[in-house]
Parts: C-alpha cells; structure tokens; sequence
C-alpha cells in the first residue's frame, strides 16, 4: 500500500494551492468480551480491548480532485488466546485534469480485508472486526484517459487501465492486469442516455504471470431517469475468456441492470450484474451472477430496511459452481433526542455441494448515548453461527459483548 500512496501523493503536489479542502477525524476505545475468539467448534473465550480510529481527507480544486479515507481496528486480548490484531481499511483517490478536460489522470488505491473464500462475497459487518479465515488484499489501479466530446450529446471516454492485486499472504496469488477500454454516452434528452462500450484485459497471475486471462467484453445499454425519485438503466452484450491454463475459451451473456423507484418515504432498488472476481487463494477467476433485491422505510424517528440476495459464483478453470442466498433486516430508532437504538439480522445459505451447504446466521443489537462535544458511548451485542451439513467439527458459534467510548472531532 506504502508505495502507491506516492503516486496518490504526486497527484495532490501537481494541484494549485487554492482549493476546498476538508477533513475529519474520530477515535473511540472499548472492552468486549468475545466467547469464541478463533470460530471454532471448541470455543475458547476472551477479553479484547478494541481501539478503532479513523481519519478522512477531501481536496477539491480546479484540477484535481483528491480523497482518502482511512479506519482501524487494533485487537489486544487479555490471554493472549490470538496474537494482537491490526486490521487496516484505506480508500484513496485522485483524478488529475492534464490537460484542458481533455486528458485525465485517475489513482486509486483500496486495502482491505477480503475472505479467503472469495465466493462468500463482502466480509460482513459480523466478521469485519476478526481476522479469522480472512486475508489482506491491496488494490491499486492506475489510468489515463481521454474524454472527447462530439457535439453537445455525445461523450466518449478512451483509456488504459493498469490493476495491481496484492495480498499479505505467501499463501496467496497476486494479480496484475492490463485493460484497454472505451464508454460513449449519447444523451437523447435530460433525462434518457443511450450507452456503448468495449474492454480487453489481459491478466497475469502468480509470480511466473504465465497462468492468467484474456477476456473481452462489449456491451450496449440505456439509461432513464423516468420520475426525480425513479431510474432505470441495463447494459447488456458478450463477454469472452481464454483462460491460460487451460487452453479454454468461454463466451457468456454479460449484463448490468437495475432499477431504483422512491415512493414517499419508502424506496425499492432492484438490481441484476454478471461480473467477475478473482480467488485470493489461487490464479481463478470466478463469474459472479447478482441479484438484489432492497426496501427501505423511513419513519419520523424510525428507519427499517430489508434486503434479500442470490448470487452464483462459477471457476473458470473447472466449472464448479457455488449458490449463496442471504436475506436480512435492520432498524433504527431514536429513542430520545440523545439515545438511539439498532438492531440487525442476516441469514446466509452457502451452497457448494448438494450435502455440504453452510447455513450463517448473523445478529446485533445496540445502544447509543450522545454525551455532546463529540463524545458518545455505545453498549452491544453480536452473535454469530455457523453451521455444515456433514461437518461437525465445523460448527461452531460465537457471542461478543461490548462498550465503547467514542470522540469525533
């Protein structure tokens, strides 16, 4: 991560000293106690005292744009049952206008935790304070690309991408790609867009680079702001990968579609993607099928939401597949004008054989005391259990308690 923080940096030098520049910062200390440190099916228990920082940065000139955000957990158990833990979220980007927004360069860079299992999708906020069955990923990706404009309709953007994938980890493969693309928008009317694209990526894995991907993607779509509270858009067209290894070349339907339509107080975002992602744990690379389904509600004091979910995963290299479903709520109410509360729930269904499926169950509940100046206190609860058919050293479940102490400055 160190080294492509300076290439972040060389973007916020090129910049004029005039700009709008903002920042944020918090800090909160806790004590929790955790009846399952390592998941496993023989519990061991713990007390951990958390330190969780986090700092943000935004800096908005008249040709760069440029912004970070950085957040931490730092775990030091009383029994030394783990070793101290230090778990790093950072998102950091620059976009610099070269010249006359014509030619732009774009930085980014993300570190963050990923599942070793790349098919279990997002670490989610039940796993995102442990390291267990979980690596650290590093994603640096840098582009210049051109935006000409033809007419006052159409705009097309033309570039190179370069991605870099690293993990903290002997155990794992890192990546590196090369992408050539092209976006044109044509804008029908205010609120209707027709879009066209094409991409070719070559990606090299593993220190050889000699077991990686050719793949080639184009697609033509729509976009449509039909009411202020309602859109819709769909891309839809080819995609094609050889993959090294194998020799193999697959053709699939490739889409991203979506539809998002407020009705007062309540929303409902519906969306469907084929994409694709890559194994941490070798040189595959899966096609991942999305859909999601969300409805939120908001009250005078109230906020609920509920979501459900079922993505595919598919290897490239041998064909496996693996179904994950999930479904979950959450709530939030102000009990007072200081005291709020929270609670959430989410069920997973992992399915990677027909006898092995893994059923995770997810729930919290929280309060929250706003002190003033900053300052507030929040006392929890998180649950966790997982359970394999045909497994039972596996199963395991695990029950944190907790108060935290916050500052935000």
């Amino acid at each position: 991560m160190k080294k492509y923080l300076l290439t972040l940096m060389l973007l916020l030098i090129c910049a004029p000293a005039f700009a709008e520049t903002t920042y944020r910062a918090s800090v909160s200390v806790g004590e929790e106690y955790n009846d399952n440190v390592n998941q496993s099916h023989n519990p061991t228990g713990d007390f951990v005292t958390v330190v969780k920082p986090s700092v943000g940065f935004r800096y908005q000139g008249p040709k760069l744009l440029f912004e970070s955000d950085y957040s931490g957990t730092y775990n030091w158990y009383a029994k030394a049952t783990r070793d101290t833990e230090a778990i790093h979220n950072f998102g950091g980007h620059g976009l610099l206008d070269v010249w006359n927004e014509f030619f732009y360069l774009d930085a980014a860079d993300k570190y963050q935790n990923v599942y070793r299992d790349s098919t279990r999708g997002n670490v989610v906020e039940g796993d995102q304070s442990t390291t267990v069955n979980q690596v650290a990923q590093n994603t640096f990706t840098l582009s210049p690309y051109i935006q000409p404009r033809f007419g006052d309709r159409t705009t097309a953007m033309v570039g190179y991408r370069y991605t870099d994938i690293a993990y903290d980890s002997s155990s794992s493969v890192d990546k590196q790609s090369h992408t050539g693309f092209t976006d044109w928008t044509y804008e029908m009317s205010q609120l209707t867009s027709l879009l066209a694209g094409y991409s070719y990526t070559e990606e090299q894995a593993g220190s050889g680079g000699s077991n990686g991907y050719q793949r080639q993607m184009g697609y033509v779509g729509a976009q449509y702001q039909y009411t202020e509270d309602g859109m819709i858009y769909a891309k839809v067209g080819p995609s094609s990968t050889h993959y090294d290894q194998t020799g193999e070349t697959k053709t699939t339907p490739f889409w991203d579609a979506g539809i998002t339509q407020g009705f007062g107080s309540v929303t409902v975002s519906l969306t469907s993607s084929l994409s694709y992602t890559d194994d941490p744990n070798s040189n595959d690379s899966y096609q991942h099928i999305s859909n999601k389904l969300t409805i939120s509600k908001e009250f005078e004091r109230t906020t609920v939401s509920v979501f459900g979910g079922l993505d595919q995963y598919e290897s490239g290299l041998n064909g496996s597949t693996t179904n994950r479903s999930s479904v979950g709520a959450s709530i939030s109410h102000q009990l007072t004008q200081r005291l709020s509360a929270n609670a959430n729930i989410l069920y997973e269904l992992q399915d990677a054989s027909a006898s092995n499926d893994t059923n995770r169950w997810y729930g919290g509940a929280g309060l929250r005391y706003d002190m003033g100046e900053g300052y507030a206190a929040e006392l929890w609860y998180r649950a966790k259990e997982s359970f394999t058919n045909g497994s039972t050293g596996d199963n395991y479940t695990v029950n944190r308690f907790g108060l935290q102490l916050s500052k935000q400055f």
